[in-house]
């Protein structure tokens, strides 16, 4: 059987990794894919499109006007049509809309989608209507997939309670061999190294953690933090950095691409996001065996809660108590910390991987399919 795969892809982040170990794991399987790259007339060549073509994973770019239509929608199906495609699973409110408003008489392929989390949006703005939008167009889909169940109250799951489905996110077991990033000569290696990687984006909250470091550095002197990832705050927090002087304390080095080495490299790894679906970071930092401190919100709890805690791991987004938290991980024994980051380990493997996911998939694209 075949899958088609469709993704309007804006970077290389969570939803972009889910979906390429989803395809390579999905492949291992024996089954055949294909993903749909959407992008706008004559964009170039998405961060996404070259991974794909680097793991031999099947493509097809689907330029277009980014206003949503039923035509585009209508020819997407004809194309999955003609490559003998069995099922849809888009990954995005673009393609849940170009194909969820088509009468099933015309689309007749089985649509899935998987949410991976929505921003939390204050204002009325034209990403808060395609929100909107999306969410009806999901009660027409035959399966809606959250990536955690941290995510039921960021949909109507009433309406969905017949076609709603939790399969958490996966990645790799094993891990390929990877070069440090050049960072490394930024800081002295006997820093007790703070470490996080995401968008520099608002619901990442990374601001938070400049603005505490401070504090952190009055009790732990030789800390330093790293933060890896591209986005619109960038300019934001240098600034916040330099009106802070904490240019030799506080490093933006920029998008990472292999995270393994630089996890494997930190003392503690931080996720302090005020909203995240499912933190595929945090599950890196799982599989690297690191210690986590992480914010109190639903999809953190929901990772952390099931982990023998021999350390606190779980903190609110209050200076005080999160750097409590920070410091007694930081004066633990080295045998607490060790057993905790154990843990962590046997967590994500137990739960976590990119194969566990992909059989979750598989046995429901067969059911949607109605093949044993």
């Amino acid at each position: 059987m075949k899958v088609a795969h469709i993704i309007d892809s804006g970077g290389l982040y969570g939803a972009e990794i889910m979906l390429l170990n989803l395809c390579l794991a999905q492949q291992q399987q024996g089954w055949d894919v294909i993903v749909i790259s959407i992008g706008k007339p004559n964009e170039p060549e998405k961060p996404i499109e070259v991974e794909l073509k680097k793991r031999g994973i099947a493509m097809k770019n689907w330029r277009m006007s980014p206003l949503p239509n039923l035509y585009q929608g209508w020819k997407i199906i004809r194309y999955c049509t003609s490559q003998q495609v069995s099922l849809v699973h888009s990954h995005g409110y673009k393609g849940n809309i170009l194909l969820g408003f088509l009468p099933k008489f015309l689309r007749k392929l089985p649509i899935i989608s998987t949410l991976h989390g929505y921003t939390t949006l204050d204002t009325w703005s034209k990403l808060a209507f395609y929100q909107a939008v999306d969410k009806l167009a999901m009660q027409r889909l035959e399966a809606v997939v959250i990536v955690s169940e941290s995510m039921v109250h960021q949909i109507p799951a009433e309406k969905l309670a017949k076609t709603l489905r939790i399969i958490n996110n996966g990645i790799p077991e094993s891990t390929q061999p990877e070069t440090l990033e050049t960072y490394t000569s930024l800081y002295n290696p006997s820093d007790f190294k703070l470490g996080t990687l995401g968008r520099l984006s608002e619901e990442k909250n990374f601001d938070f953690l400049i603005q505490l470091m401070p504090k952190i550095l009055e009790i732990i002197p030789h800390a330093t933090l790293i933060i890896y990832g591209e986005g619109e705050m960038r300019d934001a927090l240098t600034q916040k950095i330099g009106a802070l002087n904490l240019q030799k304390k506080v490093f933006l080095p920029g998008y990472l691409k292999n995270t393994h080495a630089f996890l494997q490299d930190i003392d503690l790894f931080i996720n302090c996001s005020t909203t995240e679906g499912l933190p595929i970071s945090l599950l890196e930092a799982m599989k690297a065996k690191r210690l986590l401190l992480v914010s109190n919100i639903p999809a953190n709890a929901a990772i952390t809660k099931a982990i023998p805690h021999h350390l606190s791991q779980i903190a609110p987004l209050e200076n005080k108590e999160f750097l409590t938290t920070l410091y007694a991980i930081y004066a633990a024994d080295n045998g607490v910390k060790d057993a905790q980051q154990n843990a962590n380990h046997q967590e994500f493997v137990k739960k976590y991987t990119a194969q566990q996911m992909a059989s979750a998939y598989i046995d429901l694209y067969k059911s949607l399919c109605k093949v044993h």
